[in-house]
């Protein structure tokens, strides 16, 4: 398992992750009310744990106190997945 990834710079761990869930959850305790996601079709992967559905992109950004932008969801794929994150096609949420 690996236990850090970069991601534009930033080394990102396993446990950086799992405080962005946590603060995602803090924030949506309803995890579809950010931006509608789970219902617009610009969102297509979603990062699954613990039987529920994050959107890939804004948990990266949460990792990273928003400062990164302009990326691309397969960028945050890449980095959830090296960390051994489960990423799914979002019409499985």
């Amino acid at each position: 398992m690996s236990k850090e990834a970069r991601f534009h710079g930033f080394p990102i761990s396993r446990g950086d992750i799992l405080e962005a869930i946590a603060k995602f959850e803090e924030k949506y305790p309803e995890t579809g009310a950010y931006d509608n996601w789970l219902k617009k079709g610009n969102y297509t992967k979603a990062l699954y744990y613990e039987n529920k559905c994050y959107p890939v992109k804004k948990i990266l950004r949460i990792t990273t106190d928003n400062k990164v932008s302009g990326f691309v969801s397969s960028d945050a794929q890449r980095v959830l997945r090296q960390l051994n994150f489960k990423v799914i096609p979002k019409y499985e949420c």
